[in-house]
């Protein structure tokens, strides 16, 4: 098993944050669209190929909030063949740094296909091609937990004048 500890700073008011992030990681693990096919990407550009591709991989997602904290248990493993990509099991978290910036944070640990074999190529051929997969995710989920809450804000604001 290979520790991740990877963090993404959002411009976002903590609670929002934590509220949108869980929305959207409940909607993945059920896959309600429009993140029914919510997929990892692997980069291949890092690995010693003649190739400059990136390979996709769908994945499930199981995600369980954690009572009285702003974190949930992730599991993220691929939809099928699943003994062909890294596994992950951790914790997705939302942290305030101030009243209008939080953190959006993903620690745990991914296991390599095939074992000792695995880690090796993971840590020799695709230089940690999976931690740039889960880093990767997390960015997309930052930017699309940002844009649900402005999306909100925006809703909010439309109903709020409907209503003056």
């Amino acid at each position: 098993m290979s520790e991740i500890e990877l963090s993404e700073p959002l411009a976002l008011a903590p609670v929002a944050a934590r509220d949108a992030v869980f929305a959207i990681v409940r909607e993945i693990s059920e896959r309600r669209a429009p993140y029914d096919r919510v997929a990892l990407s692997l980069g291949l550009q890092k690995v010693r190929l003649p190739v400059d591709a990136t390979v996709t991989v769908p994945i499930d997602v199981t995600a369980e909030a954690t009572p009285l904290r702003w974190e949930c248990t992730i599991h993220i493993e691929a939809q099928s063949r699943r003994g062909l990509f890294p596994r992950f099991d951790g914790t997705l978290g939302v942290a305030g740094d101030s009243r209008d910036q939080s953190r959006l944070s993903l620690q745990g640990n991914y296991d390599a296909p095939f074992g000792a074999l695995g880690r090796g190529g993971d840590a020799i051929l695709m230089h940690g091609a999976a931690t740039e997969s889960l880093r990767s995710f997390l960015k997309w989920l930052a930017a699309e937990t940002t844009r649900t809450v402005e999306s909100r804000e925006r809703d909010r604001l439309r109903q709020s004048r409907l209503h003056d």
